[in-house]
């Protein structure tokens, strides 16, 4: 990310524009150039930017001066609030101005800093950091546009080592746009993410019924950006706020009428969303919950206790800051007017017409609210909503008869996702990763393969290390080897005479003995551990702990035959003498063979000296079930995913780093599967 001077407020986006700028301009004509600029951008949007509603702040574009290495351009700030989509159309907007102006460089970024390297995490390259990332993103001819760090001379002479000031990376990408041009695939996602533009301008407006003040709805139909403040102003309302809607001086319920309003869909999903109950002395009486008028009485009722809090807000002193007027003898505005005609903005229409004088309404409140105004002296809403009660009429009669034939709501339905419109999302994004990133169709045999090496890569403070690149480390595996050996070789510190009598060794033999240390007989020096941790498994494996594990399939099925009384063969009986013959017994019988001393599965003798201390443990042998750690893994990493319910943690973390994606099928609808995909 930048540096902290740059640093934005929460939910703000920046954009930097900087047009080509010829190196004979001196100050003055800068400052021209760039505000013919201003005016032939703003024209050139108009088509889309007219009749959008923003949540919080619209797009404008303002001339900075340069200083020190940044050249001058055009700069703007928007606060996007609750409604990212805003964001999102604003770097739509930027891509189709670097299309339609090919000498146009711009730089856009928002409170979390590159946010289109964030949605292209998965295929940047792999050097690119918020440490690294700094004035090297940009948007070029319609298309993301990085500055590299030079991997050999001859890049060296292209591209700066060190991070680049804004000129030298303005300057590396028109003179090497071939070499900064971002990879296919961070295009194609940044791209995915814009595709539904601009039809999808129409998709986020929501038009519904409302019964409001009868001011209200003049103001909406000609001012319908109005909306979106008022919202705002009843969403982040406080208790002071609410006093001024006792009493409602401004919007008196008494004039309501049934009117369309168009939202948001973000701004109706914040109105209708809220629970709130009115004042009882205001005046604004509800339907019943279950009436079909409710919806429009509640939402009416929301709106006006919104504009009211606008109309209060607003001091006495800007109450005639803001009088809309345009000058025909204005420069900046017969400019924007003869772009506006260049760019097709009135379609056709015959100049006087009705249709015409319309558009150049539309066109006129725009330029005085983006155009003409900063955010230093643009006019606060409440100020334009009292001004327009002052100049415009309301015709009560003539909104009561409208009632009649106002148009159907549209379907609220899109409120609510159902589990498996959230499946079917969610399948769409695991396809896209899955394009993107291919291979990522696992099962859990490949879990299991790559978390073992994953435990067994290289790590530090920043992560874990993957990949095995040119920046791979080097190092002396004998001398590894040999330091483990000395960690795990345990030296004779008791005497052998002290051994054999407190514990009774026999000859040298290697012993389960936990109150000696031998060194190991076994090359790699882990003999007696492997032999140690074989018994605490044993004894584990009567624990809760151990009864906990998944065991292998064999085992139980061993374990389930021992229950029965068939683990062991029955003993055969003795052998018996022929009838025929008869024995002459010994006086005494013959003495008994030495029996061989105990020795476990691997061969190795018991320490009987020792085997009431471990309450027999490997008398139990056959009742050991042994671990499936595969399956063990599998199911742990399985329930950790699913405990965290869609949110950031370990487990998602890890199967990220794998390239897979799929949520874990345990829902208790669905039958378990042996083999689990994910």
């Amino acid at each position: 990310m930048a540096t902290d001077e740059r640093r934005l407020p929460e939910d703000v986006v920046e954009y930097l524009l900087f047009p080509y700028l010829p190196d004979t301009f001196d100050d003055e004509v800068i400052e021209d150039h760039l505000e013919k600029q201003l005016d032939l951008y703003l024209a050139y949007l108009s088509q889309w930017l007219v009749d959008y509603i923003w949540q919080n702040q619209p797009f404008h574009l303002c001339v900075v001066s340069g200083f020190g290495p940044n050249p001058s351009h055009l700069k703007g700030t928007t606060n996007y609030g609750d409604n990212v989509e805003d964001e999102w159309f604003i770097l739509y907007l930027l891509v189709q101005l670097t299309n339609n102006f090919p000498d146009l460089v711009v730089q856009i970024h928002d409170s979390d800093g590159e946010f289109l390297l964030i949605e292209a995490a998965d295929v940047i390259p792999k050097w690119l950091n918020p440490d690294t990332s700094e004035n090297r993103i940009f948007l070029h001819r319609g298309k993301v546009h990085i500055v590299p760090i030079p991997q050999n001379p001859a890049d060296a002479v292209l591209f700066p080592l060190w991070t680049p000031s804004i000129e030298e990376a303005i300057k590396c990408i028109t003179e090497n746009p071939d070499k900064t041009e971002a990879s296919e695939a961070v295009q194609k996602t940044i791209q995915r993410r814009l595709s539904g533009y601009p039809n999808k301008i129409n998709q986020n407006i929501h038009r519904t019924s409302c019964y409001v003040p009868a001011s209200i709805s003049t103001i909406l139909k000609s001012h319908p950006h109005l909306v979106a403040p008022a919202v705002q102003a009843f969403y982040f309302r406080d208790p002071i706020d609410l006093q001024a809607c006792r009493t409602f001086t401004h919007f008196p319920p008494t004039t309501r009428v049934m009117t369309q309003v168009k939202f948001t869909r973000c701004l109706y999903a914040q109105l209708s969303k809220q629970k709130f109950q009115p004042d009882r002395h205001c005046g604004y009486t509800m339907m019943p919950p279950m009436s079909p008028r409710y919806k429009a009485y509640d939402l009416g009722m929301k709106l006006a206790h919104g504009f009211e809090i606008l109309c209060a807000k607003c001091s006495n002193s800007n109450r005639s800051t803001a009088n809309g007027h345009i000058s025909a003898s204005d420069i900046r505005w017969q400019r924007y007017l003869k772009s506006l005609k260049t760019n097709g903005y009135f379609k056709g229409e015959i100049e006087g017409s009705r249709l015409y004088r319309q558009f150049l309404d539309k066109a006129k409140k725009y330029f005085n609210d983006a155009v003409r105004s900063t955010d230093e002296n643009s006019p606060d809403p409440g100020v334009q909503i009292l001004n327009l009660l002052k100049t415009l009429p309301v015709d009560i009669e003539k909104l009561r008869r409208e009632e009649q034939n106002l148009p159907k709501d549209d379907d609220d339905s899109w409120l609510d996702v159902t589990p498996e419109q959230l499946d079917n999302i969610l399948d769409k994004a695991a396809q896209h990763h899955r394009n993107v990133s291919p291979g990522v169709n696992q099962k859990s045999t490949d879990i299991v393969n790559q978390t073992k090496s994953f435990v067994n890569r290289m790590s530090s403070h920043e992560g874990v290390e993957f990949g095995g690149g040119d920046d791979d480390v080097n190092f002396e595996a004998g001398g590894i080897i040999a330091s483990m050996q000395k960690m795990f070789d345990f030296k004779d510190e008791v005497s052998s005479d002290e051994m054999s009598d407190d514990y009774g060794s026999d000859g040298g033999e290697e012993t389960h003995d936990f109150g000696t240390r031998r060194r190991s007989k076994s090359p790699d020096g882990l003999g007696d551990m492997n032999d140690y941790m074989e018994l605490m498994d044993k004894e584990l494996s009567k624990t809760n702990v151990g009864k906990s594990f998944v065991k292998k399939e064999q085992n139980k099925t061993k374990s389930q035959h021992h229950q029965n009384g068939t683990n062991r063969p029955q003993r055969p009986p003795p052998p018996q003498p022929p009838p025929q013959q008869k024995t002459q017994l010994s006086p005494q019988p013959p003495a008994r063979p030495p029996q061989p001393p105990p020795r476990n599965k691997k061969g190795k003798k018991i320490n009987l000296a020792r085997m009431e201390d471990l309450d027999d443990i490997d008398n139990i042998d056959d009742d050991f079930e042994a671990v499936d750690v595969d399956m063990n893994l599998v199911k742990n990493m399985l329930d950790s995913y699913a405990s965290q319910q869609g949110s950031a943690g370990p487990a998602s973390n890890i199967l990220r780093s794998q390239a897979t994606t799929n949520s874990p099928k345990n829902s208790p609808r669905k039958t378990p599967r042996k083999e689990t995909n994910i």
